[in-house]
């Protein structure tokens, strides 16, 4: 089975290049910077390039599309190259799969498209760009191109809509990294955690392994659109809780939420994930505490 991962040198690329080859698979990524798997071959190529829909892929059987721009303050910050690489970037690897005549193609959307939203989302859920923020907009338009080649037979696909990830190596997404991660850098520097209003906003937090096994296991067997998530919604004082109860010292500070646009709810229904014998494993504490070692806190 060969794979060709786009974006695979990013936090979840990287997991899902890894777990493929962990399964004996031929590997090669498409990203901005090589892959740090060993055994991976690495092209290295922005998908916005005029280039890219005449790439030659006809070697490969899956090809699993992850480059993205994932969230809404770097859109605030360059709306044209944001959308350019989540829209334009998309169509590109779309068209080179076509032309290519691969199999089957999975891509990475998010759980952004069901907006701002207090309920849990399933799958069956209408997707409105009135209750989307930009970011949250180019998810939809991707899937709905992503949905388009699919319905014209030029391949077998599968849409995942990603929950929050988190775990080890997502220190490249730099200020974007998860909640855990932040309140871990924060606390091992200052001995504080900064939360934006009453903490009591909720997440279904998803393990990267996790995610990456699912993923994987999607774009091999299944077709359709699947949530990617625990079907749990954490708060942040929660996970502080947790923090907390590993060990960690710190005082906790709330301020007011100086974000526009900030979504304080998700929670996926993964009845249909279920069903296909899928679920998440690692559990939030679990998680959690692998974050806590990796950072190594020492406290006086």
């Amino acid at each position: 089975m060969n794979i060709f991962v786009v974006g695979g040198a990013g936090f979840i690329g990287s997991e899902i290049a890894k777990q493929c080859k962990d399964r004996g698979f031929s590997v090669s990524v498409m990203d901005l910077k090589p892959s740090k798997i060993d055994g991976v071959d690495s092209i290295i190529k922005d998908t916005t390039n005029p280039d890219v829909p005449n790439l030659d892929l006809s070697n490969y059987d899956v090809l699993i599309m992850l480059a993205a721009v994932t969230n809404q303050v770097e859109f605030q910050k360059n709306a044209i190259k944001s959308f350019s690489t989540n829209v334009i970037g998309l169509l590109n690897i779309l068209e080179a799969a076509r032309k290519s005549k691969i199999k089957k193609v999975a891509f990475a959307s998010s759980s952004a498209v069901y907006g701002n939203t207090s309920e849990i989302e399933n799958e069956d859920m209408p997707i409105y760009p009135d209750k989307a923020n930009m970011y949250s907009t180019s998810k939809i338009m991707g899937e709905h191109l992503f949905n388009n080649y699919v319905k014209n037979g030029f391949f077998e696909g599968v849409a995942m809509r990603y929950f929050n990830t988190y775990g080890v190596g997502e220190n490249d997404k730099g200020d974007y990294k998860s909640i855990v991660s932040i309140f871990l850098e924060e606390i091992k520097k200052k001995n504080t955690a900064t939360v934006y209003g009453d903490g009591e906003q909720k997440r279904d937090m998803i393990h990267v392994k996790d995610t990456a096994r699912i993923s994987v296991e999607l774009a091999l067997n299944h077709s359709g659109t699947f949530n990617v998530g625990t079907g749990n919604a954490t708060s942040w004082n929660t996970i502080l809780d947790i923090l907390e109860s590993n060990g960690l010292r710190f005082e906790r500070k709330y301020i007011k939420n100086p974000i526009n646009d900030y979504q304080k709810f998700t929670q996926a229904d993964t009845e249909k994930l279920s069903g296909q014998g899928l679920k998440a494993n690692i559990t939030i504490e679990d998680g959690v505490k692998e974050l806590i070692d990796y950072y190594n806190i020492t406290q006086q």
